[in-house]
């Protein structure tokens, strides 16, 4: 009896273009066990393969015939083109029928010219990229059908081949009524949807996919005892599914039962890590009860799986920023920004960020984006400025504070830090200007006063650098910086008493504070205490190995002592460690020369020469 499937397989490669009937013979029965529908909707499926690989070429000649601009969002392959040709079988010319358990396929194919396939051209690209998946699939399953009845036909030994082949006869036809409900779903008739999700259900009920299509129906059409009960029914059915539990924990939220979800959320991510809906339930729950630890883990995993846009991202993206987790904000705010991209704020959440992170050019693209859609906002050119600030572009810098001000008189803050960058630009006087505004605005704080200072001595008025870090220090009694400054300034008073006093303040507060040591060694080695210099150079470099100008300050007390050896080690240290300048260089050379080494004391001074020292040039004027 199985010789009668041969020929049920011959007949299913039959086929012709015009006035095709094919007829089967109820040999279905010859394979016990498995349902005769399924058999049955395999064999008119299978038919409208065979149909379809032999229309393929010609159907792709007529969609080449199509102009360009109708057919620009058809496929292009004859292999895709193969899974779109059962659409044109699904037309009133074609018809199938079962009599007495005999398949009649009846179809009335000419396919004469490309009127025959105006079908295709009402597609929209989304409608013709889902039918691509679908026949794919189908015609992937119905082939592996195809072998599985061969091989079953070639050794009826293998009887356990009915268990896979009926597992894929359940899933194709399953897949059915599922790309049905989809059909009916895609054009708002949920309850059709339903009938055909249910039909998909009754043969393959261990599918979570079908549940899930069927719940979201029952959802659109309001109907919360049936989703609940789709949900239930499929937590039976398969227990431990994740988008299940994903849905359940959803459904928890909404009724009020926070802690149930809570717990199982954190179930459902100890499962899988790719659901960001549960990950940012989390975080915000434990934002509320303060565990911080937990809100920047669970919000990490948010960001790092959430790749699409939803309705959650912006506070997503605030619990991101206020958690400093800076890397996992930037694509959930340029996602944002794609999904809204006349937001201004957005623009300026994003150079904010990218601030942060010291990515000054990408945070200047941001605001600048952010000034183009809002000019009337201060905030983001004074951003601006502060990038360019960063980027070392003082004058740019600078013609943005100035707007800033221009739109904002009051910003008091904008005159200290269009100060700061006049400051860098070496223009100290208009520095100063513009400090003295920042206190008239009343701006008080002791960096105000510490950053005249430093303005006045750059202009070597040191008795006013005294006084504006006085001023600073009554405001902030322990300010380490101001009182070495103000050390420094007595020091060039030639106050040496009182720069002591304040040296030693300094390493009261700071005692790793090598600057301090360095400036005491230069004050002993002034007064030509080289020793006490020394130790003093030596305590710096415990704290700072790499300063070159210490090295060479040392080198040079070495030097006066008789130290010769010392002194060029010291001297070449100070070379390695900054060799542009020319001062160890010369002083190198002296040495060389003390020590009758006159090739290697002429080679240093012509190094010294050639950096613009003006000594050594004049020196080696005279050796010419």
């Amino acid at each position: 009896m199985k010789r009668y499937l041969f020929f049920i397989l011959i007949l299913l490669l039959f086929g012709s273009l015009t006035g095709m009937e094919i007829s089967r013979c109820n040999s279905f029965e010859l394979i016990s066990g498995i349902d005769y529908s399924l058999l049955h909707f395999y064999a008119y499926e299978y038919t409208i393969y065979q149909l379809s690989l032999q229309l393929s070429e010609h159907v792709a000649g007529l969609i080449a015939e199509l102009p360009k601009s109708d057919r620009q969002h058809l496929p292009v392959t004859k292999q895709e083109i193969l899974y779109l040709i059962p659409l044109l079988f699904n037309q009133e010319d074609f018809s199938e029928t079962i009599k007495d358990e005999r398949l009649i396929i009846k179809a009335d194919i000419s396919l004469r010219d490309s009127n025959d396939i105006k079908y295709l051209l009402s597609l929209s690209p989304r409608e013709i990229s889902g039918l691509l998946d679908y026949y794919k699939s189908l015609f992937s399953n119905l082939i592996l059908i195809n072998t599985s009845l061969i091989s079953y036909v070639a050794d009826e030994t293998k009887d356990y081949l009915l268990a896979d082949l009926e597992f894929y006869l359940r899933e194709i036809k399953a897949n059915h009524y599922m790309f049905l409900g989809d059909k009916d779903y895609s054009i708002k008739d949920f309850e059709q949807a339903v009938a055909h999700y249910d039909s998909a259900l009754a043969i393959n009920p261990a599918q979570g996919q079908i549940f899930h299509k069927l719940y979201d129906t029952f959802q659109l059409l309001d109907d919360t005892e049936k989703a609940v009960l789709t949900l239930k029914t499929w937590l039976e059915t398969i227990p431990g599914d994740q988008d299940a539990l994903l849905l359940k924990g959803k459904y928890l939220e909404e009724k009020g039962e926070t802690e149930k979800a809570v717990s199982l959320y954190e179930k459902l991510l100890e499962l899988d890590k790719r659901y960001p809906e549960a990950a940012f339930f989390l975080a915000r729950y434990y934002e509320q009860i303060g565990q911080s630890k937990k809100v920047s883990s669970y919000a990490k995993i948010a960001a790092d799986n959430q790749k699409e846009y939803a309705e959650t991202d912006r506070e997503l993206a605030l619990l991101l920023i206020d958690q400093n987790l800076l890397p996992e904000v930037v694509p959930v705010l340029k996602r944002l920004l794609l999904h809204y991209p006349r937001d201004h704020q957005l623009f300026q959440m994003l150079g904010d960020v990218c601030f942060k992170q010291h990515s000054y050019w990408e945070a200047v693209y941001f605001y600048r984006g952010s000034i183009n859609l809002n000019p009337d906002n201060p905030r983001a050119l004074l951003n601006l400025a502060d990038c360019f600030y960063q980027l070392n572009e003082y004058d740019e810098a600078i013609n943005i504070y100035r707007k800033v001000i221009d739109s904002d008189p009051d910003n008091d803050l904008t005159y200290f830090r269009i100060g700061n960058a006049l400051f860098r630009s070496e223009r100290y006087e208009e520095a100063i200007a513009y400090y003295r505004k920042a206190l008239q605005s009343s701006f008080i704080y002791p960096e105000v006063f510490f950053n005249l200072g430093n303005a006045s001595f750059r202009l070597e008025n040191y008795e006013d650098a005294v006084h504006y870090y006085q001023l600073a220090l009554e405001i902030q009694p322990g300010y380490p910086n101001a009182l070495f400054n103000l050390a420094a300034s007595y020091h060039e008073l030639q106050n040496w008493e009182t720069a002591l006093i304040y040296y030693q303040k300094v390493l009261e507060l700071e005692p790793g504070y090598s600057r301090v040591y360095f400036n005491i060694g230069n004050y002993h080695k002034n007064l030509g205490d080289f020793e006490v210099a020394i130790e003093n150079y030596l305590l710096a470099l415990a704290i700072d190995r790499d300063d070159p100008y210490t090295y060479s300050n040392k080198a040079d007390c070495y030097r006066m002592l008789g130290n010769y050896e010392e002194a060029k080690k010291a001297y070449l240290k100070a070379i390695e460690l900054k060799p542009d300048n020319p001062i160890p260089y010369n002083n190198l050379s002296l040495t060389y020369y003390l020590t009758e080494e006159y090739e290697l004391s002429l080679e240093y001074l012509k190094k010294a020469a050639e950096l613009g020292h003006e000594n050594a040039g004049n020196i080696l004027g005279e050796i010419k």
